[in-house]
């Protein structure tokens, strides 16, 4: 029993993984349909699972949507890998700082005197 709890929390976190996936990257129309569809397949097997009584049928849907689970991390991680990456990822802190507006080095503006 407590293995289908886990899969069945483990489809809540697939489904919050997901929607942070599409924000980061908007996949291709037929790869974002296909997610979707398989997330959409995966709840009905984890409310199939809920509600199921008889072992034998119990063990074919945790089969199944462990199964489920395993494809949809793998794709949610293909989905990642083709996300760009933040602008604050591409930062070089080794870089030499911008300068200001105005300033050549070793040149003052105008308006200033030493």
């Amino acid at each position: 029993m407590s293995k289908a709890r886990d899969l069945c929390a483990k489809v809540q976190e697939l489904n919050r993984d997901l929607m942070l996936a599409f924000r980061e990257c908007l996949p291709s129309k037929q790869f974002q349909s296909e997610l979707m569809l398989g997330q959409i397949g995966l709840n009905v097997l984890a409310k199939k699972l809920s509600q199921c009584r008889e072992l034998s049928e119990r063990r074919r849907l945790t089969d199944g949507l462990s199964r489920g689970i395993q494809i949809m991390e793998n794709g949610i991680q293909a989905l990642r890998k083709e996300a760009p990456k933040p602008a604050y990822q591409n930062h070089n802190p080794s870089a030499k700082p911008l300068q200001q507006p105005g300033w050549v080095e070793g040149v003052l503006p105008l308006n200033q005197t030493k």
